[in-house]
């Protein structure tokens, strides 16, 4: 009933497709916790920004965040 995920996810939003570039991805490393329930599973995230662009860390962004879901992902 539970268990520990490790994840890593990249991606971002582009005003337009000539604007997609990779050195513009963000990319998130971190774990998780997650437990069976009876609605779904329960799921407590820590993620870490490891390329917060300095534009949002001065509008006060922090690179860690976190997440709790409960429910399938989709």
């Amino acid at each position: 009933p539970l268990s520990l995920a490790c994840f890593y996810d990249t991606g971002n939003v582009f005003a337009r497709v000539d604007s997609i570039r990779l050195s513009g991805f963000s990319h998130t490393a971190g774990l998780g916790l997650r437990v069976k329930t009876p609605l779904g599973p329960l799921r407590l995230d820590y993620g870490y920004n490891l390329n917060l662009p300095d534009f949002l860390k001065d509008s006060g962004y922090k690179p860690n965040q976190w997440f709790i879901t409960i429910g399938p992902l989709f």
